[in-house]
Formats: structure tokens, sequence, C-alpha cells
């Protein structure tokens, strides 16, 4: 009795609204044959998108859009007015602001007015996209995007944009769905990795262009990038290999070692190998060639775990290629402090 007697106010707030705000005959009468090419005039149509933005639900996805679309000067299909409107008010006819469309849309005699078919954006509902955040906020890795929102509702989170940088940085997962479903509708726009590929960052081997390589700004995006990308990886590799052999050679000639070995200086030599000397000359050189065998090598490693198959073979080639032009150099044993 109760969803009755609602859903009979808010079919009555529509009609008073509607006869009260506008005198279209249009309005009040849609299906009228005359009435096929009708549109709610711009400045109307603002009002009423203004009014449903405004307050509780000021960050509904189609409200992001209008943002959008105003600060951009955009004048694309999906930046129409009422198209918004229609999308804001879709299952939620009872809110401010949408006393206008449900008028002219959602009669039951009908409508025959063009415009209420309007194509619009495959934009996601409010509720759905507070359920996506849910799922990739809550999950066990915490990603920065999700501290945007304290809370995630309409009021105070901006939702299809946290959503989109969210997607952005990490578009395989499940929850995306939904914005790839959008942005394959309008790859061009500022939510969307303007018509590129986005990032596959998959966790298994994969073959494919399209990685992040230790940077964001790191993206190959065609065939000549990524063999730019491979190549400086192979190269990386390879002088990773020159490191660790200058490092073995550096280490030989500072080693501690007599011109003649006899029983008296080989105990000398084993006790100051067991308690060497701190020198600066010596032990400053020495840890600067591991800072960099270090780094190299564990960038290397985040290489690698990109699971992109060629981007993981341009690492042990260039260590082939090292190992096979420099390491006969190398003539003090010394284990490797990176793989």
């Amino acid at each position: 009795k109760r969803q009755l007697i609602c859903c009979f106010l808010t079919q009555a707030t529509f009609s008073l609204e509607c006869q009260t705000k506008l005198n279209d005959t249009c309005v009040k009468d849609p299906w009228l044959n005359s009435c096929k090419d009708y549109k709610l005039s711009p400045s109307v149509a603002m009002a009423d998108l203004h009014e449903i933005c405004s307050g509780n639900m000021r960050y509904m996805p189609p409200c992001t859009v209008n943002d959008i679309c105003m600060s951009n000067s955009d004048s694309t299909h999906y930046c129409y007015t009422f198209g918004l409107i229609k999308d804001s008010c879709s299952g939620m006819m009872g809110m401010p602001g949408c006393a206008d469309y449900s008028c002219m849309c959602m009669q039951a005699n009908g409508t025959s007015i063009k415009d209420c078919n309007v194509t619009t954006l495959a934009l996601p509902s409010t509720s759905k996209v507070i359920t996506n955040l849910k799922n990739i906020c809550s999950g066990s890795m915490h990603m920065a995007d999700c501290d945007k929102c304290s809370t995630f509702d309409a009021g105070s989170c901006d939702l299809l944009r946290v959503y989109s940088d969210l997607c952005l940085s990490m578009p395989s997962m499940d929850a995306c769905d939904d914005w790839k479903t959008l942005c394959k509708a309008v790859p061009d726009w500022v939510l969307c990795p303007g018509g590129k590929q986005v990032p596959s960052m998959i966790n298994y081997f994969h073959t494919g262009i399209t990685e992040y390589i230790l940077f964001k700004t790191w993206v190959p995006n065609s065939t000549v990038t990524f063999v730019l990308s491979w190549i400086a990886i192979f190269v990386l590799a390879f002088l990773y290999e020159v490191l660790k052999v200058a490092r073995m050679r550096y280490e030989r000639n500072v080693a501690i070692v007599p011109d003649t070995i006899n029983e008296e200086n080989s105990r000398l030599v084993d006790q100051k190998w067991q308690n060497p000397p701190f020198r600066l000359s010596v032990d400053l050189p020495r840890a600067i060639f591991h800072f960099f065998e270090v780094t190299i090598g564990f960038l290397l490693m985040l290489v690698a775990m990109t699971f992109n198959v060629a981007l993981f073979f341009a690492v042990p080639c260039g260590a082939f290629l090292g190992s096979l032009l420099v390491h006969r150099f190398a003539r003090y044993e010394l284990s490797s402090s990176c793989h």
C-alpha cells in the first residue's frame, strides 16, 4: 500500500509541476502527432539539469559529463542537455528537475516526441558506479585514487571521474567492464585513453605491444615504439653484465695479495681478509658499484614482471650477449647481487 501511495503521489507531483512550470501543449499532451519534433528549449533544459545536479546528487555520472562538456565547450552528441537529463531521470523520475522529462516521455498514454528516444552515452547508473568503486577499493591492494573519496556517494564524491582514474590505472579489473563499454562508445574524450589501447597489466605471460614499462608515461602504442622499448631493455640488460664484470675486476685490483706467498705472510693475508680495514678510497667505489648493480637488477626484474613475452626475453637476450662479449675479462669470482 505504501508503495502504491508513493507512486501515486510521485505521478501527481510530475503532473502538477508540468502544468505550473510549462504551458507547452507537447509537454502536457506528448502523444499528439504534432509533437514529434518538439524539443525542450535549451534554457529550460539547462535549468532542469542544474536542478538535478545540485544538492545531494551533484556528482551523478550525467552531472560529471555535463561538467566536462561545459569546461571543454564540447558540443558533441554526448553533451546534448536533454540526453543528460534522460540519463539522470531514467529510474529516478521523482528527483527534482525531472518533471519536464517525465511529462514528455513517461506518461501513461505514451509519447510521440522523438527526443525521448535520443541516443545517449552508455553511462553506468549511479548505483552501478558506486558498486564498482566499492569492489575496487575494498580489495587487498590499495589504490591511491580510492583516497579521493571519503565516502562513495553522489553528494561528496565525483564518482565517474574517480572510477575512470582507477580503471585507467588498472583496466584489467573486472569492475572496469562498464568503463570499457563507455570508452568504446566515445574513446576520444577525457575520461578515456584517447582512442589508444589501454595497457593490459595482465599477471600471466601474454603478447601485445601496449604495456606500462617502469613509468606511467612509458607506454608503447605502436610497433615502432615497442621495438625501441625492447632495444632499450636489451641494452640495459647488456650494461648490467658489463657492470658486473667491471665490479669483479675492481675487486681483483683492490684485493690485498702479496707478491710471494709463504707460511708467514699467508697468516697475515688470512687475518686481513677476515678483518679488512675501512678504506674510503676503496669502499666508496665498491658501494657505488653495488648501488648501480642492485638498481639495474631490480629495474630489469620489474620489466620481466610485466609478463609480456617479448619484453621478458629482452632481459635474458641482453644478458646473454653481455656474458658472451665481456665475461671473459672477469678474473675475480664474485656472486652477483641480483639476477
